[in-house]
């Protein structure tokens, strides 16, 4: 079933196959040679599940990256793999990816993972705003859990006595 999904270019149900049946590797890669990220996004979508499917992913959509860069122009539904779309937005890149992953983890873990992987990539500037931006997010919610502890143990003793 998962060969006649593929061999007509049924990519949903493909990728629904390869990750009810463990081939997420299979699933990647296909998502790679897609380059298209609402794959991982959907919610029938093949989010990555620990930090080595990050890895595996980022160095797939490095190798995938050089070569669909050389072939953008061309081939966007004949031979070359495709899901019928033109959107460049919407394009697999491991700066895409170290963003979802960002999200995930936060920024200074995925900025890790890359390093992990072995990639060079030079984040954009928005990129790095996002990262900023997380990092500043993450610190305001360390500080308000702090905080509503701070206060529960207070109102906690304040009923013991």
């Amino acid at each position: 079933m998962k060969e006649i999904c593929r061999s007509h270019g049924y990519w949903m149900g493909y990728l629904y196959l390869c990750k009810e049946l463990q081939c997420r590797t299979e699933a990647f890669s296909t998502i790679c040679q897609l380059d298209d990220i609402s794959l991982l996004e959907d919610p029938d979508g093949v989010e990555p599940q620990n930090l080595d499917e990050w890895k595996l992913l980022i160095q797939l959509s490095q190798q995938y990256c050089s070569v669909a860069d050389s072939q953008l122009a061309t081939d966007v539904n004949g031979s070359r793999w495709s899901n019928g779309s033109t959107d460049c937005d919407g394009r697999i890149s491991p700066e895409s990816l170290i963003l979802m992953l960002a999200r995930t983890v936060g920024p200074d873990r995925a900025l890790a993972v890359l390093d992990e992987c072995g990639v060079q990539v030079v984040l954009s500037a928005r990129s790095k705003l996002v990262c900023d931006l997380l990092r500043v997010a993450e610190r305001r919610q360390r500080a308000m859990i702090q905080t509503m502890l701070e206060r529960c143990d207070r109102f906690l003793w304040s009923q013991h006595a």
